[in-house]
């Protein structure tokens, strides 16, 4: 492999969603194309903000017609909505997940198929990227209340102490590319260059750029913006 400058990235771009409420699922997961990813990780479900564990599922608050709707909307080009601070954008890999960005199996795998043994960290680049925002805080409450959802008092211990989020918008993306990195021995790091040739070790699986880069194809959710802990009470039942 060849070692090529570094790209231009925004080591602080997650950081400064993060500063506006958002929070990456670590790893990227959940399928935005399908019902079981907006029923465990979209908007209207309740999730342990530890370790994403769906505590109640959108569908259990919202019921199955209203999160089938989410799921419609977001996937239909007509409706839904970009994401610019994230869309086509490019952080680092530790930024994301604080470990170098090998959180995420599918770079342990392409590094492995590659036999990059020199590659350190990564880079992330997220393709085309947007963000279901289905409800104001009033329409999520009648949403709630349309359901008679009742809390029990210890999920509204966890929300109010920030253990659990209530999810109120979720963020996905079409797809995201890899960029390896390596250490110089005078510090700092530079990219590793894959060569288009190296295609036929991967398979079909994942798809080697012009720019070095490596996509993982297919839509995956990147994270969420719960609702605030104190602005709970304009939303909870």
């Amino acid at each position: 492999m060849f070692l090529v400058a570094a790209c231009a990235q925004e080591n602080d771009l997650i950081r400064k969603q993060m500063q506006q409420g958002f929070v990456p699922y670590i790893p990227p997961q959940g399928n935005p194309a399908n019902y079981a990813g907006w029923n465990n990780y979209g908007p209207g479900m309740i999730i342990d903000a530890k370790g994403y564990n769906s505590q109640r599922s959108a569908e259990r608050d919202l019921g199955k017609a209203e999160v089938k709707r989410i799921m419609m909307e977001a996937n239909d080009p007509a409706n839904r909505t970009p994401y610019a601070a994230l869309s086509n954008r490019r952080t680092s890999g530790s930024d994301f997940d604080g470990a170098g960005g090998w959180s995420w199996s599918a770079a342990a795998n392409v590094k492995a198929s590659l036999s990059l043994s020199n590659a350190t960290t990564i880079d992330l680049k997220f393709g085309n990227t947007w963000v279901s925002s289905p409800f104001d805080y009033e329409g999520l409450r009648s949403a709630l209340r349309e359901r008679h959802v009742v809390l029990d008092p210890l999920i509204r211990k966890r929300l109010n102490s920030g253990q659990s989020h209530l999810v109120f918008k979720t963020i996905y993306a079409d797809s995201i590319t890899i960029y390896f990195k390596t250490s110089r021995n005078g510090g700092g790091e530079v990219s590793l260059d894959i060569p288009t040739q190296e295609q036929a070790k991967l398979g079909g699986h994942f798809k080697i750029e012009s720019d070095g880069g490596v996509t993982v194809p297919g839509a995956i959710m990147l994270g969420y913006v719960p609702v605030p802990r104190q602005d709970l009470p304009e939303v909870l039942p």
